[in-house]
C-alpha cells in the first residue's frame, strides 16, 4: 500500500514539473471564467424561488459565491502586484 502511494506521489509530481508557466492572459481567463459563473449562479440559482425561501439552500450556495468571489480577488491582486 504505501509503495502505491510513494509511485503515485512520484507519477504526480512528475506531472507538476511539466506544467506550463503561467502568464497574464491565464489569470484574465481565470477572472472572466469566475466572473461568468457567478453571474450564472446568480442568475440561474440565487433568482430560483427555492434558493430566495429555503434558507439552507441560499446560506450555501451564498456560500459557494463568496468563495468565488473571493478567488476572483486573489487573481485580481495577483494580476495588479505584477504591475
Amino acid at each position: 500500500m504505501v509503495g502505491q502511494f510513494i509511485q503515485h506521489s512520484c507519477h504526480y509530481s512528475d506531472k507538476l514539473s511539466k506544467l506550463p508557466e503561467l502568464d497574464e492572459l491565464n489569470y484574465y481567463q481565470m477572472m472572466d471564467r469566475l466572473h461568468t459563473t457567478m453571474v450564472n449562479i446568480n442568475n440561474h440559482i440565487q433568482q430560483n424561488p427555492v434558493s430566495k425561501i429555503d434558507t439552507e439552500v441560499k446560506d450555501h450556495v451564498c456560500h459557494a459565491v463568496d468563495h468565488l468571489f473571493r478567488a476572483y480577488k486573489l487573481v485580481e491582486a495577483k494580476l495588479n502586484k505584477d504591475e
